[in-house]
């Protein structure tokens, strides 16, 4: 411990300790971005799901979507589909050497719902923390920004946001000193375009220490040509009963299962159930896919509520049931692939 206040003290200059204040200024940041595809016409909000989640750390780490890594194995990408994990999934090794740190690109996969990074992140020297909380970041695809991660302390460079949410996972390695950083980028009503000429901007990264957060600036730069990313079609699923629920869309995708369904919004059944319905969605192997994001809509009397769970079978053919958790009782709703 005394070893990490004296380096740490001299070190002043280049490690930033971030103050309880720009800490807040994260959350507010983060707020900008999930509310910027608020509708106008309508009552649209991202459900507590849908929230900013950083999983290697304490920071915002209590929010439900952290299950949703759960879903994840050692093969970057997680996809139960080989199809989707041999042609979704693209190498890339771009590197920026600069600042204390160097980042490199490793991997990526995208659609129109989830982008997927890989990146290594190895110090130049010696360092007495092991513990990656957090990259602040801006991407853009085309000369178009499509996400900032960034603290209120700096500006939006775009009011087009189309995340919803994001997730980070990190792990160390002590004898190369590098960490190996996954990011994950959702957007629930699907709005990202197909990655062609990618820039990410890497601003600060952020450690855990005894002391608090401690923050790293740079201008880390990483340019790639994602063009060579597979688009795969969307596999069509019809509800086999509704349960009550009016099913208007049932999708698989390459990077999860999207579920739209409303229902009236004066039901019993809600009246009855105020904190809302809980699910997760099964398999015929019984293997269990956690929600990943969700945003709900008021439509007049009618309540729509979009699901995207993290589901990596994709073309896999199979039945699937939505299984709800909460109500106790409630019947569950059954998919099938449209033939």
């Amino acid at each position: 411990m005394e070893k990490f206040e004296q380096h740490l003290a001299e070190e002043r200059s280049n490690y930033t300790q971030v103050s309880d204040g720009a800490r807040r200024g994260f959350d507010k940041a983060y707020a900008q971005i999930r509310e910027t595809k608020v509708s106008k016409k309508s009552n649209r909000k991202p459900l507590v799901a849908a929230a900013v989640v950083l999983l290697s750390a304490g920071l915002l780490s209590q929010t439900p979507i952290a299950n949703a890594m759960g879903n994840l194995i050692s093969e970057f990408g997680h996809f139960l589909s080989q199809n989707v994990q041999q042609n979704l999934v693209q190498p890339l090794g771009v590197q920026d050497v600069s600042g204390k740190f160097n980042i490199t690109a490793n991997e990526i996969y995208a659609d129109s719902h989830q982008i997927g990074l890989r990146l290594s992140i190895q110090a130049n020297e010696d360092i007495d923390f092991d513990n990656l909380n957090m990259l602040e970041f801006r991407l853009k695809n085309n000369g178009q920004y499509i996400a900032e991660v960034i603290s209120d302390t700096q500006p939006l460079r775009s009011d087009n946001q189309m995340m919803s949410s994001f997730e980070g996972s990190s792990s160390f390695n002590e004898a190369t000193k590098t960490f190996e950083y996954i990011l994950l980028l959702n957007s629930t009503q699907g709005l990202f375009p197909q990655l062609q000429n990618v820039e990410l901007s890497i601003e600060n990264l952020n450690f855990d220490t005894p002391n608090g957060i401690a923050q790293v600036a740079g201008a880390w730069q990483l340019d790639f040509d994602a063009s060579t990313i597979k688009a795969f079609m969307h596999i069509d699923y019809h509800a086999t009963n509704a349960n009550g629920f009016t099913v208007t869309k049932a999708q698989a995708t390459p990077t999860g299962f999207v579920l739209t369904y409303s229902y009236p919004s004066n039901s019993t059944l809600v009246q009855e159930n105020p904190e809302g319905f809980r699910a997760v969605l099964v398999d015929e192997e019984g293997n269990e896919f956690e929600m990943r994001t969700a945003w709900q809509e008021e439509a007049g009397e009618t309540t729509v509520m979009t699901k995207v769970f993290n589901y990596t079978g994709f073309d896999a053919g199979q039945r699937l049931e939505l299984v709800f958790t909460h109500p106790v009782g409630l019947e569950n709703i059954m998919l099938e692939p449209v033939e």
